[in-house]
Parts: structure tokens; C-alpha cells; sequence
């Protein structure tokens, strides 16, 4: 969701600030209640009161001083500014408090092994405890041993978020059986992928250069093609293009891969290409040095150098000892791509209100929304559903807070910057007023009735949350469309 508020702030059509604010109140929206709604409905759970107060007086801060601001039509410098501010405070506030807390529970550990010793107890040893250091994905050698309790009593509960693992369902390890048609739709595309073995997997003195660059350039994994049915096999092939543009675009360092996944082709391939895609991404590609050298030529020469060089002091056996720097290089162009789908996604959605007479904002807050969550709902409802329901709730209050303040600050700081301190100019009308109003009920009933419920969350409150989503989410429609 940040990056789509990035794109839409930083879009050099003005009226897409209200495509970012409407996302952003939406996925507030959608995250507090429905993901939150759907994480309370798995099982009866307690909550950490310290960082649920802390958290929701954050949110509620930051819902407030964003109201104010598009209230009275224009974000400018100091509040975009201060947005960056405040969540450095909040992190440091989060620091601060982990340390506190983690201080004050060695000390009650300590006193503990002291009554225990004088009352002459056998202290029992932690080390088979499970805490909120145990790893979410233990080591395979590990085996974890459920909670004897579904309350999460053995974490503090004005500690931080965090509880006992929940042993993890296991996959079925048989494999299921495709039919024949779809072998015999998917035979020739099996072959081709058959030929090519992931880059980790090639004997390199026995295939020439093409042979290794197009292993490295293969969108599809062997192993998971055979293994998959046929509607998986359709979604690979559909996925193929553009996975094998990423793979021209992006170095990529893989640290659980043989030589950490070195391919020595790919990676000249992608230092060559990465630098005047950055150039046209970021539209950059009508700039000229001087009057007539463009600046995508002297980049294109400049990958070419990289290209070359990274060619000829390295081989195809061993990694250099600098690929580290590989792993910088590919996040700067995973940004960028990243920026470029925003881009077009904000245009989509522009593109589909202008189709059916619908605002910005009533776009953002229901298309551009709804597709940028998924992510957060499969991830948050399935890490609850494997015993941590607690870092699911943080997450539902923790991810919308985030993209308030730095889908917000750091566009909008760029944006000013750029325009020599002219603030953004934002049209408040009745559907804003709709999604802020939604927006406040919906901290000020969870901040307020949790509370109530003695920080116990439980199925019946999660099904509350996602009607009142329902309700708010028609009357934000009927707005949008001007009923009212």
C-alpha cells in the first residue's frame, strides 16, 4: 500500500492525491477490521495491554492530525515532515519499551530462582520452554511441543506481542495425481523446462555460456513443475514472462542456494540492463547532459563497463568475493520496479473511475484497497490460525500505522521539495468525510471496547468488526456515487 501512496503523491497529475489518501483510509480500514475481525474469530486469545494502548493512541494521534490536515485542504512541509518524526518517536518508543520490558522480566526471573532455591524447590530449567524467542520456523532438527493452553499465558500480557507456537499443521506429503489431459496439454512446455535446471544445479564445465544464462533466465522450477496439477502449471506459464524480466532486471543473491545462487551471464545481463531502466522507470528518460548527450546513454555505458568488468574478474565456478554488493544493487532495482507497478496501478484505477463516473478517493478506498491487502490477509489470518494470534493483532494496527505516516511523509516531503515548498492542495469532500468518520469509529470502538472485555479477544467481537466494515463500506459507496 506504500508504494501505491508513493506513485499517486509523487504522480505529476495532481488530482492522484486523492486516489493515495483514499487507499491509505481504506487499507486503515480493511486492516483494523476485517483482517483484525477474521484474526479474532480463530480463537479466544489475551492481548498485551501495554502495546495495544500504545499502538491505538499512536493510530489515533496520527488518524487526527491527517484529518486536520486534509480538512483544511493541503498537506505542507511541516506536517509532512513531522509525519517521518513521529514514527521514528514511535519506534523508539517501541525500543525503548522492549528494553524496559525485557529488563524487568530477567529481574523477576532472578527473584524466582531465589525463592525457589530458599524454599528449596528444584527450579525447573527454560531451556525446552517456549518463549517469544522461539523461532517461528524452528530449525528441522527441533521438534516444538505445543502450549499446554490456548490463553498465551506463558507470555507477559503487558509485554510485547508476543506467544507459544502452535506446532504447525503438516503438509501431505503424498502428491497428487494430474490428469491426462492436462499432461497432454502441457507436454511440449514440460519438455522445454525439463532441458533447463535451476543456475544452482549446472555443471558449468560441461554448458556454454547461452546455455548457462538461459538456466538462469528459467521462470519455472523443475522440481515444483512436476510436482504441480494442472491449474498451477497454467499459472506458471502465465507467470513466466514476467518473472523472466525480473530476472534480466534484478542481481539476485541467494543465501540458501549452492555458490548463493551465482550466475555469472545473468548477473553482467543484469548490471547492463538495470541502469537505464531505472533512468526510463523513474522518467527520467528526456533529461540530457549538457543540451543533446541523454542521460540514459551515459548510464547504459555505465552498466555496460559493470557488465564487463563483473565478466572478466570473476568465472563461473566461484562466486567473486564482491557479490555481496549484488544484494544492494538488486533491492535499488527491486524499489524501482516496485514504483514503476505502482505507477501503472494508479493509472488503472484512474483510468477505471474516469470508465464509471467514480471518484479517486471512492477507488482508492475500495479497488486499489482491496487489491493491495490480500498480502496482509492471507499472511495475518494464516500466521494466527498457526498458533500466533497476537503478532497477527499487531500487525492488523502496526502495517496501517505504517503506511499513514511513511506512505504520507515521505511522498509528500518529495513532492514539496520538488515544487520548491508549494504544499500539496487536497479536495476534502464528503467521501474523505465518510472514510475519516469510519475510520475513528472503528479505533475509537476497538480502543474502548477491548478494554471492557478485559483485553480478551474472542470469536463474537472479530464478526462485529467486519460488519460494522460492511456497513461503513456501503455508506462510503453511496457516497461516492453522490446519494447523499
Amino acid at each position: 500500500m506504500t508504494h501505491c501512496a508513493i506513485a499517486a503523491f509523487t504522480n505529476s497529475n495532481p488530482s492522484t492525491a486523492g486516489v493515495a489518501i483514499g487507499a491509505l483510509l481504506g487499507a486503515a480500514m480493511l486492516v483494523t477490521m476485517v483482517v483484525a475481525g477474521l484474526v479474532a474469530t480463530t480463537k479466544p486469545f489475551d492481548i498485551a495491554k501495554r502495546p495495544f494502548l500504545r499502538d491505538m493512541t499512536f493510530f489515533l494521534a496520527v488518524a487526527f492530525w491527517l484529518f486536520y490536515q486534509i480538512y483544511h485542504g493541503e498537506i505542507n512541509l511541516t506536517t509532512s515532515v513531522g509525519f517521518l518524526c513521529l514514527y521514528v518517536v514511535y519506534i523508539a518508543v517501541v525500543a525503548i519499551g522492549r528494553c524496559i520490558n525485557q529488563r524487568r522480566r530477567a529481574r523477576l526471573q532472578i527473584l524466582e530462582k531465589i525463592i525457589n532455591e530458599d524454599g528449596g524447590a528444584i527450579s525447573v530449567s527454560s531451556t525446552n520452554k517456549v518463549t517469544e524467542r522461539t523461532p517461528l520456523i524452528p530449525p528441522p532438527s527441533v521438534e516444538t511441543v505445543p502450549p499446554s493452553n490456548t490463553n498465551n499465558n506463558n507470555a507477559d500480557l503487558d509485554g510485547d506481542w508476543t506467544e507459544g507456537r502452535v506446532q504447525p499443521m503438516r503438509l501431505d506429503e503424498e502428491k497428487r495425481n494430474s490428469d491426462v489431459a492436462s499432461d497432454q496439454a502441457l507436454e511440449g512446455v514440460e519438455n522445454i523446462i525439463s532441458g533447463l535446471n535451476s543456475s544452482s544445479d549446472i555443471d558449468f564445465t560441461e554448458h556454454s555460456f547461452l546455455y548457462i544464462l538461459a538456466c538462469g533466465l528459467n521462470p519455472i522450477d523443475n522440481k515444483k513443475w512436476k510436482s504441480s496439477r494442472f491449474i498451477f502449471k497454467l499459472l506458471m506459464i502465465l507467470q513466466a514472462p514476467w518473472k523472466v524480466v525480473c530476472k534480466a532486471l534484478i542481481p539476485i543473491v541467494q543465501l540458501n542456494k549452492p555458490q548463493r545462487g551465482w550466475n555469472r551471464p545473468l548477473t553482467s545481463l543484469s548490471l547492463l540492463l538495470a541502469p537505464p531502466f531505472c533512468v526510463f522507470a523513474t522518467k527520467g528518460g528526456h533529461v540530457t547532459l549538457g543540451t543533446t548527450f541523454p542521460l540514459w546513454a551515459l548510464l547504459l555505458i555505465f552498466g555496460f563497463v559493470l557488465s564487463v568488468l563483473v565478466f572478466f574478474t570473476s568465472d563461473n565456478f566461484k562466486p567473486p568475493v564482491y557479490q555481496w554488493v549484488f544484494s544492494y544493487v538488486g533491492f535499488i532495482v527491486a524499489i524501482v520496479v516496485t514504483y514503476t507497478i505502482a505507477n501503472e496501478i494508479v493509472n488503472l484505477v484512474q483510468t477505471f473511475g474516469f470508465f464509471f463516473n467514480l471518484s479517486n478517493v471512492i477507488m482508492g478506498l475500495t479497488f486499489l484497497t482491496w487489491g493491495n491487502s490480500i498480502p496482509d490477509i492471507v499472511a495475518d489470518v494464516t500466521l494466527a490460525r498457526r498458533g500466533y494470534p497476537r503478532i497477527s493483532w499487531s500487525a492488523s494496527f502496526g502495517g496501517p500505522l505504517f503506511n499513514l505516516l511513511i506512505g504520507v511523509g515521505f511522498p509528500c516531503t518529495i513532492t514539496i521539495v520538488k515544487n520548491n515548498g508549494a504544499p500539496i492542495l487536497v479536495d476534502y469532500n464528503v467521501v474523505e468525510a465518510v472514510g475519516f468518520g469510519g475510520l475513528f469509529m472503528s479505533l475509537c470502538f476497538t480502543f474502548i471496547t477491548i478494554p471492557l472485555l478485559g483485553f480478551r479477544l474472542r470469536p463474537k467481537f472479530g464478526y462485529v468488526l467486519i460488519v460494522l466494515y460492511l456497513l461503513w463500506l456501503i455508506v462510503a459507496v453511496l457516497a461516492g456515487v453522490n446519494m447523499f
